[in-house]
């Protein structure tokens, strides 16, 4: 972490330097936050509006360019060749780039691609998406029509991810939509039962009456 700016209460930081910033004159105040003019000492020289209390407490302290190298180094020291985010990113290129994968035509066969940042480079994509949450959580993308790309993806817990598939069953109950995952959840019923009432061709509240298996159900959801 490199030396962050201190200052009494009142006094004006411009002139100093926090972190990367060097830090200009005041910008604009929002609420109880004042905002200082900062350019980055980096060879981008990136311009940007920064609040006081960030620049004291060193949350930030470059355009981006400090935690790119920070993450770069840890990388290169740690190898992080296991890492389990290692993986995720080359089962997202195998998926977008190699047509003998045998999910291929779901992805790449159909245009779904990976951003020029991350293609090939495992650095850039976990500098982007960060370590993932837990062992339950999976790369998902908020648009399935899109590619792979940081403003696209994020880390989803296994329910999220399955809910989000392009072969999501979606279900209209009582004037509102939802995932027949969704549904199922909500009623206390195992998804399975209700995917073979779906396919039976059972709707309303059919599709969601309580389960004998699960008799709990029952006062959770009474028939209507």
């Amino acid at each position: 972490m490199e030396p962050v700016v201190t200052a009494n209460r009142g006094e004006t930081l411009s002139g100093k330097r926090s972190g990367r910033w060097l830090i200009g004159p005041q910008a604009r105040t929002e609420g109880y936050l004042i905002y200082y003019r900062c350019t980055c000492t980096c060879e981008n020289a990136t311009v940007k509006e920064v609040n006081r209390n960030a620049l004291l407490n060193g949350s930030s302290q470059s355009c981006g360019c400090l935690r790119a190298e920070l993450s770069g180094s840890r990388l290169t020291t740690h190898g992080m060749y296991s890492a389990p985010e290692r993986r995720v990113h080359a089962s997202m290129m195998t998926r977008c780039t190699n047509p003998k994968y045998h999910e291929y035509h779901l992805y790449g066969g159909r245009g779904i691609t990976v951003c020029p940042e991350w293609l090939g480079n495992f650095a850039k994509f976990y500098e982007d998406m960060g370590p993932r949450p837990s062992p339950e959580h999976q790369l998902d993308r908020r648009d399935n029509s899109l590619g792979y790309s940081k403003s696209n993806c994020y880390w989803a817990t296994k329910n999220e991810n399955a809910r989000n598939k392009r072969t999501t069953i979606m279900v209209e109950y009582k004037g509102e939509s939802k995932s027949l995952a969704e549904w199922a959840e909500l009623h206390g019923l195992d998804y399975h039962a209700v995917f073979y009432r779906y396919q039976k061709g059972d709707t309303g509240d059919r599709l969601f009456r309580p389960s004998q298996a699960n008799p709990a159900a029952y006062k959770l959801y009474p028939p209507s």
